[in-house]
């Protein structure tokens, strides 16, 4: 064999190919950033990771909470901001509960100019280089592109600015993040960025986040994190079906101004009774159940059960109700015809029969529950409750309070 062939590819010698038996195929390992309360992780490390969402949806609170982990561990962050400045950002860190110590290791970038301009990329090899990055995040896709004179729905633009600013990171292993708006019209949203197709391809796992109750100073609100781009080996594949709820995000603020996110598994939300009554929550998952028992093994799509089953009440309680469902493994999920989720019974279930929620004990207070009389131990090293499921599918649940680790 040629020698050449034997060589690693690199910018000096493009299109000569490799010899893969030269080359160190290391383990996957499971994903450890964005963790919920659970442990399960979200974002591989070294991935690039897409967020798409509307405005007002988390998605830089998401980004910043991943870059305060990361400065809390002692790695380095540049954060390129498209859309804000300085001040803003550093007011929304502390906001987090980020120390001085840790702002030390968040770089902040909102550039002016372009990168190809005078000594731009110059600058920015010398920043990462200097910096040595465990993470990068680029917010404000369509602002950055329209920077660089770049078109957000063409495919090429796409793939330029991903060579101009995002592939260079990757080749050197360090976890990025681009964040990026969602189309207004639901209809037509999909499941992806606004904009080219080309992202979908090119990012290693996606997210797009909702906010079905937006914060506010003193207002506590929650996201859903559903997944958009599963990642090539299989790992969010195991937690989420496309399309599918990850991770419920509550936001707690304080009279203060202070915020904390925390991460949940889906159908913390349900079981909080954040939406809109938990007896209504109740009430729409027995309905649902119903219809999916009488349906037997032709299952039901989401479309075809929320209109068939009860009216006057919100498609935003009605989703809920049935990501509870499959959260619990009450209701099972599959592909069907067209792309179709078809979902079918795996177990009953009953709201109480005096139409209130039962209890369950988290973490020394009493939450409500819609669904059954369980008994829950506290986890002292963890700060969550285990509630066991003896006839569940699925392994114990995890639901903790909190993710954010003590500044003490």
């Amino acid at each position: 064999m040629d020698e050449r062939n034997t060589a690693v590819n690199d910018d000096d010698a493009p299109w000569l190919g490799i010899s893969l038996a030269d080359v160190e195929a290391k383990p996957t390992t499971p994903p450890t950033r964005q963790a919920r309360t659970d442990g399960i992780g979200t974002i591989p490390d070294g991935a690039l990771t897409v967020f798409g969402g509307e405005p007002g949806g988390g998605k830089s609170w998401h980004a910043l909470h991943e870059a305060h982990m990361t400065a809390r561990r002692a790695r380095a962050v540049i954060y390129v901001d498209g859309e804000g400045n300085a001040p803003s950002m550093k007011r929304r860190l502390l906001q987090l509960g980020v120390t001085p110590q840790e702002l030390e290791w968040i770089v902040y970038e909102a550039p002016a100019k372009p990168i190809t301009e005078g000594e731009g990329r110059d600058n920015f090899e010398c920043m990462v280089s200097g910096v040595e990055p465990d993470l990068v995040i680029f917010d404000g896709l369509t602002a950055l592109m329209a920077l660089h004179g770049l078109e957000i729905d063409s495919n090429s633009a796409a793939a330029t600015f991903l060579e101009l600013l995002v592939r260079p990171l990757a080749r050197q292993g360090i976890t990025t993040i681009v964040i990026g708006h969602v189309a207004k019209n639901i209809d037509r949203r999909g499941r992806w960025l606004l904009g080219a197709g080309h992202w979908i391809g090119a990012a290693d796992v996606g997210f797009t986040l909702e906010a079905p109750r937006a914060w506010g100073r003193g207002q506590n609100g929650h996201a859903v994190l559903r997944v958009a781009k599963h990642d090539r080996d299989g790992w969010l594949a195991s937690h989420a079906a496309l399309g599918d709820p990850v991770v419920e995000t509550a936001f707690t603020s304080g009279p203060d101004g202070s915020l904390e996110l925390t991460l949940h598994p889906p159908g913390w939300a349900a079981i909080q009774g954040e939406l809109e009554g938990r007896e209504a929550l109740a009430r729409v998952m027995e309905e649902y159940s119903l219809a999916l028992e009488d349906a037997g093994s032709e299952g039901i799509t989401k479309g075809e059960l929320r209109d068939r089953t009860l009216t006057g009440v919100s498609r935003l309680v009605k989703s809920a109700a049935l990501d509870a469902l499959v959260g619990r493994g009450d209701v099972s999920v599959e592909d069907g015809a067209k792309r179709a989720r078809v979902h079918r019974s795996v177990r009953p279930f009953r709201a109480s029969a005096e139409g209130a929620t039962p209890s369950v004990r988290q973490c020394g207070t009493s939450v409500d529950h819609p669904t059954q009389e369980v008994s829950g131990s506290v986890d002292p090293t963890k700060g969550v409750v285990h509630v066991p499921h003896t006839d569940s599918p699925r392994s114990d649940e995890e639901y903790g309070t909190t993710s954010r680790p003590d500044n003490s």
